[in-house]
Parts: structure tokens; sequence; C-alpha cells
């Protein structure tokens, strides 16, 4: 009995810790974000994105992507966010649902962005977006055609 109630106390001391780091993470994120502009925000989300999957942490990697899609300006670059947030879902997790649903999202996007055609840059941002839109559909089904034929070959054993 003794040492049941030692594993509840230490249980309780973990739980707290781990409160109070959350806690203060979210104070410090809270008072941090109140002071920086939207395009500061999503700097420091794509860049702690970036971070996070250096590290291999992946579910924080893609719930910072997620908060950049509400920074994002303009059409292109909101694009550019969905097909970084599909290839995520598809490289750390392994959502090809989910990888599909950001790239359409992307696809359906990029004809707003209307370059100035007389600009290369823009120009080469689209086409570039235009691939990795393709690129993470192309994995996205792949992926989907693999796990359905591994579910017919479990089936049949």
């Amino acid at each position: 009995m003794h040492q049941k109630h030692q594993w509840e106390q230490v249980n309780l001391l973990i739980v707290i810790k781990d409160w109070q780091v959350v806690s203060q993470r979210g104070m410090d994120d809270m008072g941090e974000s109140m002071m920086m502009t939207p395009e500061e925000k999503l700097t420091q989300y794509d860049s702690r994105a970036q971070a996070f999957a250096d590290t291999q942490q992946f579910d924080a990697c893609i719930q910072d992507l997620v908060r950049c899609l509400v920074y994002e300006d303009g059409h292109l670059k909101l694009a550019q966010a969905h097909v970084r947030l599909a290839k995520a879902y598809l490289q750390f997790k392994g959502w090809a649902v989910q990888a599909q649903e950001h790239s359409d999202r992307a696809s359906e996007l990029l004809p707003l962005c209307s370059p100035s055609y007389t600009c290369w840059e823009d120009t080469l941002h689209v086409h570039t977006c235009l691939l990795n839109i393709y690129l993470a559909q192309g994995g996205a089904t792949a992926a989907g055609q693999i796990s359905f034929s591994h579910i017919l070959s479990v089936r049949k054993l």
C-alpha cells in the first residue's frame, strides 16, 4: 500500500510539472505574440516549424505549420503554406488524406495568384509551388494506394 501511495505522488508531481511547463509556455507565447506583428508571428512560426522538424518534434512542427496558415498574406503564400503542411502530414505522419486535402487547397488557390508574367521571380515562385503541389498529390496518392493494397493483402491472410 505504501508503494502505491508513493507512485501516486510521483505521478501527481509529473502532472503538475507538465502543467506548469505547458502553462508557462502558453504565457510566454501569449505575452510575446501580443507585441508582434502578423509578419513577425509568421516568421516565428515558420522558423519554429523548421526547428521542430530538424529535431524530429513532428507534432509541434505540424502545429506551427497550421498556425502559418492563419498569418499568410496573399494567395501564393497561402498556397505555399498549404503545400508545406501537406508535405509535413505525408512525410512525418504518413497521413495521405490530410496531405491530399491540403495539396488540393493549394491547387485551388494557385490560379488566384495571377502573377505578373513580366516578373520572372513571380513566375518562378508560382511554378515551384505548382511542382510542389504535384509532388505532394503524387505522394499522397501513392501512400493511399500503398495503404489500400496493404489492407487488401492483410485481408487475404
